[in-house]
């Protein structure tokens, strides 16, 4: 019964830390764009941010930088869900690898 809470507390807690990871959607371009701030110019670099615009995108809460996970920056939607893609697959290469091991250690069971 442990390890199904610590799972599922394990499972939400991953969940939490990759959802934060979404990149900048069109609402927030939007706004910014409704602001008179050139958001994907700061996101890339090609644009240095004011004081003032700063200010208003910490107080809406608008990342100035792309996220990134594993040294991996995430520019868009896609690359957003490719790392499920990625952790799936590495997930299910980690069981194959493991699964002998298992049932040497289950000693016949079925």
């Amino acid at each position: 019964m442990g390890v199904w809470f610590i799972g599922n507390a394990a499972g939400y807690a991953l969940a939490g830390t990759l959802g934060a990871l979404i990149p900048p959607t069109g609402d927030k371009y939007e706004f910014a764009a409704s602001k008179g701030i050139d958001l994907k110019g700061i996101l890339d670099g090609n644009v240095t941010a004011t004081a003032e615009q700063i200010a208003i995108m910490t107080k809406e809460k608008i990342d100035l930088v792309y996220p990134t996970f594993v040294g991996f920056t995430i520019h868009n939607l896609y690359e957003f869900f490719m790392v499920f893609v990625t952790l799936s697959g590495v997930a299910a290469l980690v069981l194959f690898l493991i699964s002998g091991f298992l049932k040497k250690m289950m000693h016949g069971v079925r």
